[in-house]
């Protein structure tokens, strides 16, 4: 069902939020040293997990009910 509109959707904003989260990742290791500058990355890393499973479920709920 690759001419789903809103799977595809989905996917893409999934693919988005992973990639922010690991951008996030990269610049958390970057800043392991300062622990103010890692205090606060390390919120945005959470955040941008936070939002990656969140696409990642909204896409599996779309899955399970609508089949594609």
């Amino acid at each position: 069902m690759d001419d789903c509109p809103d799977r595809n959707r989905l996917i893409k904003q999934w693919h988005k939020a992973v990639q922010a989260f690991s951008k996030s990742v990269s610049r958390l290791r970057v800043c392991h040293r300062d622990a103010g500058k890692f205090a606060d990355q390390y919120q945005a890393t959470e955040l941008a997990r936070v939002q990656a499973e969140d696409a990642h479920v909204k896409l599996e709920l779309h899955r399970t009910e609508h089949g594609c």
